[in-house]
């Protein structure tokens, strides 16, 4: 029967050539832009290279702090001290990582040892733990070590994309490279990430004792900075509440300012939606209602429309369908058919769509995704949308069933509408 529909499908196909072709345009156009939207939801919510702990993950970016004589206010990140009387003091983190941030919008030039080559570059100002949590693949060498830097030793880790733009090749172990008019010398190269996974990404990886000021007696004993944590947990809830009581005890015994965390450490999905963590209590209900809005719209448009075409088709078959009627077709096996027929023609568009969006995606190499979110970098860099972000068996189950729900939505509700009508009735259009 399958194949009798098919067949089916291929004559009307022929038949009615400009409803075909508009119908399959109507599909492809339809799902092109849910592939984006789920395609840009892959890449900022599940684990990909290298942030493969992302259920796990939680982040300490934002700082409130409040002058309790002078009434002064304060928001940013932290720092050391922060470390010191704080989060070094955790218990129920699996892993802590501490980076550092640097100065807003702040920009970094690389040139390699011949000094001819200045190219502006994203530097990563990180400890040792970053590369435990982030699972960067090394090609060459290894990370710098906790004795390089705790002593601040002028070591790098570059990737190889960055490799082969400065020497040709990603062999470069011992090669001497010039970040900001220093040298560094490279210790380890990676394969690279993607500028979308803003947590992680780093053309240039250096120790942040390097580049920041890291004194326990900095700003006064201010809690106020440029670093923020990562932290691996399985419940991040207890890291918070852990947390919040040594801020509670911090703020009753102080004379001079209150410090206020609100709900941090953040899960990866809250951070990716929220970027400034400015309240409490985030629920995923409001998450689901901030972004989800455009992306019903954009579905529910093309199959509204897609529904009339395929209701106007319909009143051209009536007397098709009451012919089949009256020599026996149930309604039930009318209605199959003609689901059949459209599954059909949703399929093809589906196909066309989807080769579409991932052409346009990989040789635009991401930077639609600006128009959607903030990577944090600015326009991606090349070679930014990688193999596992476009072809994973999610993206391939969410697209195949948004193609079903298509499908329903255009076909079932006219053709069972049209079905109704009695045998006679049908036959008399004839």
């Amino acid at each position: 029967m399958i194949k009798q529909y098919f067949k089916q499908a291929l004559n009307l196909l022929r038949q009615q050539k400009l409803f075909s072709c508009i119908y399959i345009a109507g599909t492809a156009l339809a799902i092109a832009t849910a592939t984006v939207f789920a395609i840009s939801y892959y890449i900022r919510i599940a684990p990909t290279y290298p942030e493969s702990r992302r259920n796990t993950t939680g982040y300490l970016s934002t700082l409130c702090c409040y002058g309790k004589v002078e009434h002064w206010q304060s928001v940013w990140g932290f720092n050391h001290n922060f470390t010191r009387d704080f989060v070094s003091k955790l218990k129920t983190p699996q892993m802590v990582s501490t980076i550092f941030k640097g100065t807003f919008n702040e920009e970094n030039f690389l040139a390699g040892n011949d000094g001819v080559c200045d190219i502006k570059v994203s530097q990563a100002s990180v400890d040792t733990t970053f590369f435990k949590i982030f699972d960067y693949e090394f090609i060459h060498g290894a990370p710098f070590s906790s004795i390089e830097f705790t002593d601040g030793i002028n070591k790098a880790v570059i990737t190889d994309r960055l490799a082969s733009r400065l020497y040709g090749t990603d062999d470069v172990m011992g090669k001497t490279v010039k970040l900001n008019y220093t040298d560094y010398e490279i210790c380890g190269v990676v394969r690279s990430g993607s500028s979308l996974n803003k947590r992680s990404y780093g053309d240039i990886f250096v120790p942040y004792t390097t580049v920041a000021i890291v004194d326990d007696d900095d700003d006064e004993g201010g809690y106020i900075g440029a670093f923020e944590y990562i932290i691996v947990s399985d419940n991040l809830d207890e890291v918070h509440d852990e947390l919040q009581q040594m801020v509670n005890k911090h703020n009753a015994i102080s004379a001079t300012d209150s410090l206020v965390i609100y709900n941090q450490p953040q899960t990866h999905a809250v951070s990716e939606f929220f970027s400034a963590q400015t309240t409490d209590n985030i629920t995923w209900g409001e998450i689901i209602r901030k972004n989800c809005l455009i992306l019903l719209v954009l579905l529910l448009v093309p199959a509204l429309n897609l529904s009339g075409m395929i209701s106007g088709r319909m009143e051209m078959r009536t007397a098709e369908l009451g012919v089949r009627k009256s020599f026996g077709a149930t309604r039930s096996q009318l209605l199959i058919q003609i689901l059949w027929e459209n599954l059909f023609l949703t399929i093809a568009g589906g196909i066309i769509g989807l080769l579409l969006v991932w052409i346009v995606l990989y040789l635009n190499q991401g930077q639609i995704f600006t128009l959607l979110y903030n990577t944090g970098f600015g326009t991606p860099d090349q070679n930014n949308i990688t193999k596992e972000m476009l072809f994973n068996p999610a993206i391939f189950l969410i697209d195949f069933f948004i193609c079903l729900v298509l499908n329903m939505l255009s076909a079932l509700i006219p053709a069972w509408a049209n079905l109704r009508h009695p045998i006679v009735q049908s036959l008399k259009t004839r």
